[in-house]
């Protein structure tokens, strides 16, 4: 009997080294292994724009890169652009959803918050780049910033997508008379169609993935973007005449699902927020820098430039404030205090 109570504790110490190793062979408390630098984040960005856009170019050389500096290629990026994922409302879905994790949304999104995303659409309503700068990096900025995640997203960023001109295949535009009857595609920005109904054309709505196309086969008369889109989706090789209206200093936005962004932890969500901020001000330098350069190649490939007096452009544009006022009347505020930034 005593034999085998001695064997039984035997047994009983070995049993509790053995725990004791395995459980902590150093004998001190184990480190966590909840660390996000244990861990590798997959990022997944969409866009709708083509490879040679400033669009896709300010993600693919800025932000992946430098997300990746930022948390030691912890962080992986995929990147999905040209409307691989779907177009532009497609995308904004999926981020909602957390299913994508970032995009970069538009005017088109505008019903998102309609009262201030179109208030950046109104025609005339920046007088020049620096103006737009203190508008988007101030208060005003921050507003808009804090204005979408009860949409479940985040601005990390704003874009700039330049100034807007027209096209056409038919005729040069060198007075608003000279548009009327065109059939004109315009993005779905309530604004935009609002300013080219007062201009007079047969005015239609369309995501940008399907312009091309239709201006090739002449379903559409023309269309109107900044030079840095024209270029990137050859809108030159099917339209003749572009005019110089420059009717909108045309704003865009990187987001982040927000639900997807609050789940990271510190170190990874502010390397991201960093990433994107500098991104954005690349692109910013980028397609400003670029521009001209645009311009001149649409100019050497098919295109011819008319620049009318933008007078009569901007009394046309005085409905469509009536219209935004009429409709969003807490965005009067809002308007004002964009204009008084210039000063």
């Amino acid at each position: 009997m005593k034999k085998c109570r001695f064997i039984s504790l035997l047994l009983a110490v070995a049993l509790m080294l053995s725990v004791t190793a395995c459980g902590n062979p150093s004998g001190t408390t184990p480190a966590s292994t909840d660390k996000s630098d244990e861990k590798t984040y997959v990022i997944k960005v969409a866009n709708q724009w083509a490879d040679t856009s400033v669009h896709t170019k300010f993600i693919t050389e800025k932000f992946i890169p430098r997300v990746e500096e930022l948390t030691n290629k912890r962080v992986k990026v995929e990147f999905y652009g040209n409307n691989s994922l779907g177009n532009e409302f497609n995308q904004v879905e999926q981020t909602q959803m957390g299913k994508l994790n970032m995009c970069v949304i538009s005017e088109q999104s505008a019903s998102l918050n309609p009262a201030m995303l179109n208030a950046m659409m109104l025609p005339y309503l920046f007088e020049d780049e620096a103006h737009w700068d203190k508008v988007v990096n101030g208060e005003i900025g921050k507003k808009f910033g804090a204005s979408l995640p009860a949409k479940g997203l985040r601005v990390l960023g704003f874009t700039e997508n330049g100034l807007r001109v027209i096209t056409n295949s038919k005729r040069p535009i060198n007075s608003v008379a000279d548009l009327k009857g065109l059939k004109i595609r315009v993005s779905s920005s309530e604004m935009s169609i609002a300013l080219f109904e007062a201009l007079e054309t047969n005015t239609v709505a369309t995501t940008i993935g399907e312009v091309f196309s239709a201006l090739q086969t002449n379903t559409f008369d023309g269309q109107e973007n900044p030079y840095n889109t024209i270029r990137s989706f050859r809108f030159n090789e099917v339209q003749k005449y572009l005019a110089e209206t420059n009717h909108v200093l045309n704003t865009m936005y990187f987001v982040a699902s927000e639900q997807w962004l609050t789940s990271l932890p510190e170190d990874i969500r502010g390397a991201v927020e960093q990433a994107a901020k500098e991104a954005c001000q690349y692109q910013v330098k980028m397609l400003r820098e670029a521009a001209a350069a645009d311009k001149k190649f649409l100019l050497e490939n098919g295109m011819t430039a008319t620049t009318p007096d933008v007078a009569e452009f901007k009394k046309a544009a005085e409905a469509v404030y009536e219209k935004y006022y009429q409709k969003y009347p807490d965005g009067k505020d809002l308007v004002e205090e964009i204009k008084a930034a210039a000063k």
